[in-house]
């Protein structure tokens, strides 16, 4: 489900050439993306705790905070290396704060990257190309 999301999004929309195909295929990206995020939201509301899994952190909270957070707030540094021919996507082309249509989502995200630990590496990661 999640390598299908970053999968549609780099072949139907980064290396999507036909500026109108792209914005086409944007649209039926983010209705995945709306999909995936309402189930997970929806998860998180019935969990009975601000974890996947409730009171309990896990790694599944860990995943979902990551892969939300690619998509919400994305490392700065330089955007994916593109051969001759494909443009750069544009903020046009990402789904940034997307998560503020989905508070349980939202909430879990920044309550995990709040974790000290955690909190402290996003900080000093290396800043790397997408």
């Amino acid at each position: 489900m999640v390598y299908d999301l970053f999968i549609w999004y780099r072949m139907l929309v980064i290396f999507e050439k036909d500026l109108e195909r792209r914005k086409q295929n944007r649209m039926f990206v983010e209705s995945r993306i709306q999909t995936f995020y309402a189930h997970w939201n929806k998860i998180l509301e019935e969990s009975g705790g601000d974890y996947v899994i409730g009171k309990k952190l896990t790694h599944a909270d860990f995943w979902l905070a990551s892969f939300v957070q690619i998509w919400d707030d994305p490392m700065e540094g330089n955007g994916p290396v593109l051969s001759p021919g494909f443009q750069q996507p544009s903020q046009a082309d990402a789904f940034l704060n997307y998560t503020d249509n989905f508070p349980a989502l939202k909430a879990h995200k920044e309550k995990v990257t709040s974790i000290p630990q955690i909190k402290e590496w996003i900080k000093k990661r290396p800043k790397t190309s997408a």
